[in-house]
């Protein structure tokens, strides 16, 4: 019999490829959201850190209009700063979650593919057990036919 042979075999390899694309991709997004998070934590980091320092020179000394202003403007910047950060925080988690899904659903047409190889493969195998016992019958039977002198 035939060795056994997948006659989708190459729609196989080509599913494999894409889970491997999507785990790079995941990856990637996994990657930028790590940075997202750093960033959104430093712009955070920074604003209160200029809240404590303004609301120390606040209470410890008179500001001038200027410098009150000034102050102000650092402070919605900052406030500004954080919120974009928190922004992309966001979009790179949606990414995330995205490219998770599209691993999922490569996995899923992978799996689907290597299971049908197995069943495949399983029969395959079955068949040629058979052929291989029917082989075996057939001697066991000539032979019994010549040894006692039919045939």
């Amino acid at each position: 019999m035939k060795p056994f042979r997948f006659n989708l075999e190459k729609v196989l390899k080509v599913r494999q490829v894409e889970t491997l694309k999507a785990k790079q991709a995941l990856a990637k997004a996994q990657l930028t959201s790590g940075q997202a998070w750093v960033v959104m934590e430093k712009a955070r980091t920074d604003r209160t850190a200029f809240e404590a320092a303004w609301e120390e020179r606040r209470s410890s000394q008179r500001q001038t209009v200027r410098e009150w202003t000034e102050s102000s403007q650092r402070h919605a910047a900052m406030v500004e700063a954080e919120k974009a950060a928190v922004e992309a925080l966001h979009q790179a988690l949606a990414a995330v979650a995205e490219k998770r899904a599209e691993l999922e659903e490569a996995e899923r047409k992978e799996q689907a593919l290597l299971k049908l190889r197995e069943q495949q493969e399983a029969a395959h195998d079955s068949a040629e057990r058979a052929e291989e016992q029917a082989t075996t019958d057939e001697i066991a039977q000539n032979t019994r036919r010549s040894v006692r002198g039919v045939g």
